[in-house]
């Protein structure tokens, strides 16, 4: 999946939020690299980043594994 279509489809199911300016899973972990600014730029290169593979396939789960939510 592109990164930024991830990262609004976590947003839609309640897996990615956002508070203020920051971007985080609903367990509260950072989706940007310590320094950084907590930007959706920044998220998306976080989750593109190989250390990350395994939040990105976290989030991934959790999207792909729960029902969808009505509109």
């Amino acid at each position: 999946l592109d990164t930024k279509l991830l990262i609004n489809d976590a947003m839609d199911e309640g897996v990615v939020i956002k508070k203020g300016n920051k971007y985080m899973t609903v367990d509260g972990l950072p989706l940007h690299e310590a320094g950084q600014n907590s930007t959706f730029e920044n998220a998306v290169s976080y989750l593109n980043d190989t250390k990350n593979q395994d939040t990105r396939a976290f989030i991934e789960a959790k999207i792909f594994n729960q029902p969808k939510k009505r509109k």
